[in-house]
C-alpha cells in the first residue's frame, strides 16, 4: 500500500512539473539527436533519448538554445518568441550593451 501511495505522488509531481515538456518522435537511430526549446527558459532545451523521453539540459554561459540550428547560441541569434528570456536578463538596447 505504502508503495502505491508513492506511486500516485511521483504521478502526480510529473503532471505538475511537466506541464510544459514537449513530447518526443518515436526514436529513430538512423536520424541525428532531437533538441527542442524550453518554451519556459531560452537558456534550457530537451533532448530526446532512446525511451522518446525529453530529458531537460541547460546552455552554458548566458547562451540561449538557437532551434533554428539546434545549438546553444548567443542571445541575439535567437529569434524573439521562440521562448522566454530568463529571470534577470535585461535585453540589450544597442551594440555597446553587448559588448559590456
Amino acid at each position: 500500500m505504502k508503495g502505491l501511495f508513492i506511486l500516485a505522488i511521483v504521478a502526480l509531481l510529473s503532471v505538475i512539473v511537466s506541464a510544459n515538456v514537449p513530447k518526443c518522435p518515436p526514436f529513430n537511430p538512423s536520424l541525428p539527436a532531437l533538441h527542442l526549446p524550453d518554451i519556459d527558459d531560452c537558456s534550457r532545451f530537451y533532448h530526446c533519448d532512446e525511451a522518446d523521453i525529453a530529458v531537460l539540459d541547460n546552455c552554458p554561459g548566458g547562451l540561449w538554445f538557437n532551434p533554428d540550428l539546434s545549438v546553444c547560441d548567443r542571445p541575439e541569434n535567437v529569434k524573439p518568441g521562440v521562448c522566454t528570456p530568463p529571470p534577470g536578463f535585461v535585453t540589450p538596447t544597442s551594440a555597446y550593451d553587448i559588448i559590456v
